[in-house]
């Protein structure tokens, strides 16, 4: 789904440097959105709060919006994946009239699932009606985020994407400050969640206007949930997996802040602060990977059907090294984030109030939140070539090693903290690496044998 990135490529081959930084900067936002403004957002309101949301009352704020998009990730990841197949599909047939019906029929499965869950899990919740009532609202709006994420990519116009979070994000410090100071919890939460509706309209009002209307309902999209089973399971046991060290932290580490809302600090914030080191690796995925090699697998996979064999194994070749390429420069903008974020742990564990053992939990998760992005990027290769399968196989692995790793450390607490995810995501992260540079070294063969079949 390389749309978008084409459209922002094109402000880095101006030789200015400013359209080159917008490039990379909106990228970022692109890609990151909902997670980076969230920390910002969050960040800001404890700054500006006072004294109407210390203490007590700012944890509740803060517990309520990490649940909301850790859960909303786990839930909507196997819809996410399925409408991401999908679109993909039909943006290669250029079938572009049933793109509109297939999200609605989306946010009509995400609005469904969102309910079910956050209504049982706010159920039980001790506070008062109106703070369920909002949290539950929050949730729901959060996973029909998530799940226009996926169509962000067919959107030529980037800025509206931009304007869209800038603008929620504003709305939502500014509703939260505002309202929190009269309603207190109530309204600092229900500001922020004005802010995140916000960011739902505008990006369903922009997608609207773009794309045509075609009923509400999408069959074929739903028949795909039968047809590509491995995606939809894929999808879920992804953020399991990249879940699973958390909640394993939350269940036996940690302690309740509230209600029935449990957290680790000692490595919740070491993990937020180890993800932002993985920003500059997807904002060149998306402007400069991704397009290159979409460009060389539109020209293999088009070959195929109109060219000689000697013509369509040149094009492969071009692929293979494309992908080769695309990798290792990941590999390398990654590593140097993660190594850089590893020298200044000391100085970014100082400014974030991180002490103890967790500056070397830091450490560690700078270069397992590397191999987390690696891992995705691998996982984004693989559906490229239709190997749902394999992909199935290396996030069901990457699901189990993690959870298994974690239980094993909790017995015999003598690794770090991190180590044990560090280690499950770096396993599969080559397990995968091999069995995709494998799978592609005979694809011609594997796709003639598909038609066969």
């Amino acid at each position: 789904m390389a749309g978008i990135g084409f459209q922002l490529h094109k402000l880095i081959e101006d030789e200015s440097f400013f359209n080159k930084a917008k490039a990379y900067i909106f990228a970022s936002i692109i890609t990151s959105g909902p997670w980076i403004l969230s920390i910002i957002c969050l960040a800001l309101l404890g700054a500006l709060s006072g004294k109407f949301l210390q203490g007590e009352r700012f944890t509740v704020i803060s517990i309520t919006i990490v649940y909301t998009f850790a859960f909303s990730l786990i839930l909507t990841g196997p819809l996410q994946f399925t409408l991401t197949r999908y679109l993909a599909d039909k943006e290669y047939l250029k079938q572009k009239e049933k793109m509109l019906s297939a999200l609605i029929t989306a946010l009509i499965i995400s609005t469904i699932v969102a309910l079910t869950a956050s209504v049982w899990w706010y159920y039980y919740i001790e506070h008062t009606l109106l703070y369920k009532i909002i949290s539950v609202s929050l949730f729901t709006i959060i996973c029909a985020i998530w799940t226009m994420m996926d169509f962000l990519s067919c959107l030529k116009n980037y800025g509206k994407i931009i304007i869209s979070f800038f603008f929620g994000t504003l709305v939502s410090i500014i509703a939260a400050s505002v309202l929190g100071n009269f309603f207190r919890i109530e309204g600092a939460l229900g500001g922020y969640t004005l802010g995140q509706l916000f960011i739902f309209s505008m990006l369903l009002f922009y997608i609207m206007r773009e794309f045509k209307f075609n009923g509400i309902i999408n069959p074929e999209f739903l028949r795909y949930f039968r047809l590509v089973p491995f995606i939809f399971f894929t999808g879920l046991f992804y953020n399991l997996g990249l879940w699973t060290d958390k909640l394993f932290g939350w269940i036996f580490y940690g302690e309740n802040v509230f209600s029935n809302f449990r957290s680790f600090s000692a490595y919740d914030t070491p993990v937020f602060i180890a993800y932002l080191c993985i920003i500059p690796s997807l904002a060149y995925f998306l402007i400069q990977s991704e397009t290159r090699f979409y460009i060389a697998y539109r020209n293999f996979f088009d070959s195929i059907s109109q060219e000689d064999l000697h013509t369509i194994l040149n094009y492969k070749e071009q692929l293979t090294s494309t992908l080769k390429s695309s990798l290792a420069k990941l590999f390398i903008i990654q590593f140097i984030a993660s190594l850089l974020g590893f020298i200044f742990s000391e100085i970014i564990a100082e400014w974030s109030g991180i002490t103890g053992g967790s500056v070397l939990t830091l450490r560690i998760l700078f270069f397992a939140a590397g191999m987390q992005v690696m891992f995705l990027y691998i996982i984004i290769f693989l559906m490229y070539f239709d190997l749902s399968r394999i992909s199935f196989y290396v996030v069901l692995m990457f699901f189990i090693l993690n959870l298994c790793f974690n239980f094993y450390s909790y017995i015999n607490p003598i690794l770090p903290m991190g180590t044990a995810y560090l280690l499950a995501i770096g396993l599969t992260s080559l397990t995968g690496f091999i069995l995709l540079l494998y799978s592609v070294s005979d694809i011609e063969y594997s796709i003639f044998m598909r038609q066969e079949n």
